[in-house]
Formats: C-alpha cells, sequence, structure tokens
C-alpha cells in the first residue's frame, strides 16, 4: 500500500465509521447540522403558505369579477347634474350648534325649549361641501316627503370608470296612519337579476310604552315590501319584529339612543324643512330653561338666528336686555344672545 493509499484510508477512517470490511458512511447532511424533521417542516410549512397564497388570490378575483358585475348591473353611463347649494362654516357651526344644543337636552332629560327644525337647504348645503356628493345628489321636503335624486360616480369600482350609480328615492310619513313607505329605484334595469326597485318597505310606527326600559320607545315593524325583487317573508312580517329592538338593547350606545327616542314626539316633513318636536307633558313648561353654558359658543357668532314664527301668538318672549329675575333664595342672570334668551337650567 503507498503512501498516498494510506493517508485515503485514514480520511475515510475519520469520515466514516469501519465495521470489519464494511464500512457505514455517516449521513453527510447530520454532519453539517442538517435536519430531515426539520426540513419536512419548513417544506411544509412554505407549501401552506402557498397553498393560501392562491386561495386568497382566487377569492380576490372571484370578488373583483362579482363587484364588476354588480356595478355592470345597477349602473348606467348616463349621469346628470344637481344644484349645488353653498354653505359657509358658519351656517355649518350654526346648524351643529342646534343640534348638539337639542340632543344634549334629550340625553338629560329636558324638555328643548325649541323644536329642532333643519331645513332643505341645510340638507343640500352639506352634501354641497363633500367633493364626492357636490353637484352628484339633491334633496327634496315636500309636506309628509323626503325626495332624493343621485348619480354617483363608480369609477373607483371594478368596472365602474365610466359609469353612474343613478337613481332616486322617496321616504313618506303618514302620521294618520302611522306609516313610513319608502322606496328605491335605478335608471338600470337589471331586467335579467330582478325586475322592479331596489327595495319598497311599508312599516307601522307607533309610541308604546316599554316596561323593561320604563319609557315610551317608537315601535317599528315591517308590514310588507320588498328587496332585490325578493318579498319580505311572511314569518318576518307575522313576527312584529321591533326595527329597533337591537338598537335600544345596544350595551354601549342603547341607553343615549332610548333617551333621545323617549325625548322626542313626532318628526314632520312640511315644504322645505324637517321639523322634530320634543316629548312635553302637562307638567312641562311651554318652554323650558336652557343651559346658559350651551350658548357658550354661539356667544359671538353673528350667523345665530332664532327660529322665525309665522305670527306673534306662538313666538316666545325675546328679553331685550339683561335683568335680574329670582326664583327662591337664588337669582339667576337672563340675558340675549343676539336676540335670543337665555338663562340657566332650572333644575
Amino acid at each position: 500500500m503507498t503512501d498516498l493509499d494510506d493517508l485515503e484510508l485514514q480520511k475515510k477512517l475519520l469520515d466514516n465509521e469501519v465495521a470489519g470490511d464494511i464500512i457505514i458512511i455517516r449521513d453527510p447532511f447530520a454532519m453539517k447540522g442538517f435536519s430531515f424533521r426539520s426540513f419536512l417542516v419548513k417544506t411544509f410549512f412554505w407549501r401552506i403558505i402557498v397553498v393560501l397564497f392562491i386561495l386568497i388570490a382566487l377569492l380576490a378575483g372571484t370578488m373583483f369579477f362579482l363587484t364588476r358585475n354588480v356595478v355592470q348591473h345597477f349602473t348606467v353611463t348616463k349621469s346628470e347634474t344637481f344644484p349645488i347649494v353653498i354653505m359657509s362654516d358658519a351656517e355649518v357651526d350654526n346648524l351643529r350648534s342646534r343640534v348638539k344644543i337639542f340632543v344634549d337636552h334629550l340625553l338629560l332629560q329636558h324638555v328643548p325649549r325649541e323644536d329642532l327644525i333643519v331645513t332643505q337647504d341645510e340638507l343640500n348645503g352639506l352634501l354641497g361641501r363633500s367633493d364626492y356628493f357636490r353637484g352628484n345628489m339633491y334633496v327634496t321636503l315636500t309636506p309628509g316627503k323626503i325626495s332624493g335624486e343621485y348619480s354617483l360616480p363608480m369609477d373607483g369600482l371594478p368596472g365602474g370608470r365610466g359609469r353612474y350609480f343613478l337613481g332616486h328615492d322617496y321616504t313618506t310619513i303618514d302620521e294618520k296612519a302611522q306609516r313610513v313607505e319608502m322606496m328605491m329605484e335605478t335608471a338600470a334595469t337589471h331586467e335579467d337579476w330582478f325586475l322592479g326597485p331596489l327595495f319598497f318597505l311599508q312599516l307601522h310606527f307607533e309610541n308604546k310604552d316599554f316596561e323593561e326600559y320604563d319609557q315610551r320607545l317608537l315601535e317599528l315593524v315591517i308590514e310588507n315590501g320588498s328587496i332585490l325583487g325578493s318579498t319580505i317573508p311572511d314569518d318576518v312580517i307575522e313576527g312584529h319584529i321591533n326595527l329597533l329592538e337591537e338598537s335600544y338593547e345596544e350595551e354601549d350606545s342603547g341607553e343615549a339612543f332610548r333617551a333621545i327616542v323617549n325625548g322626542i314626539d313626532s318628526v314632520s316633513i312640511e315644504e322645505g324643512r324637517i321639523i322634530i318636536k320634543p316629548r312635553r307633558t302637562a307638567d312641562d313648561e311651554e318652554y323650558e330653561f336652557i343651559f346658559e353654558d350651551d350658548f357658550a359658543d354661539l356667544r359671538d357668532a353673528d350667523e345665530y338666528r332664532p327660529v322665525q314664527y309665522d305670527d306673534d301668538v306662538n313666538a316666545p318672549d325675546i328679553a331685550e336686555e339683561s335683568t335680574e329675575t329670582k326664583f327662591g333664595d337664588e337669582s339667576q342672570g337672563i340675558g340675549t344672545v343676539n336676540g335670543v334668551e337665555i338663562s340657566s337650567m332650572i333644575l
């Protein structure tokens, strides 16, 4: 045996085990820290990732084509424009303050001094401040009816480039029949899916005493209707399900929602305005005093205007200048903010 052969044999002995004439070759991967189990786990892990990626891609593709199909069925290439009402920041602040004062009183179970009146121009003015709705939507208020028209661009949706959700809807309130009727239909016919409007609903409303809340709340149930061509099932109608029940029971906001509903006596629609009347009892004064703090943000607002009355009979007395009025042993300051009488709430 040559020296070279001897060196080769020593190298084999170092790298392998010799048993008689049999040379047992060790796993070369194990010698380098390779784990076959780890290899299988990693391979399986990456296969799962690949499968999930494929499933997500298929789901996204399916949703894309489904959305594209819906957009094609409910939109048209024709568009319309509607009048734009400009509303200043001061006018928005005025509307926000009126709504806030009214709602805050209801939350505190106090009777607001005045009805909450929101005009047609104010509603359209809010739409005009939105880049999306400006000129693409318009609301009209007529006695007992709210009507809406819209031509909304669908460019942000799959297949929506150059297409518009063009349609109109209405909501009517019949106080004598205690019925609300709602309907929405589009310019797109979608005849291969269903015929008729997107939805049509007739709802019955009634103020009832709810013993579990010890409050008088609104009950709103479905009498008749259809959604996307499917008639409302009889078991839903016969079940007399109150559509507001879940809102009443909501853990976080239910109490506040019930306080607001309990404090509202009626909602009526007149020409160009919506009137929300608070619930007043025989023990309530005709006009409750209001928190002076509620008007703190209006003291310097020249744009604030009181509700205009058609005659002097229904108009509340307006203080011409600051006076002092005593209630028991305490004295409360009364003044005016742009012609509107203010004082502290008598608790």
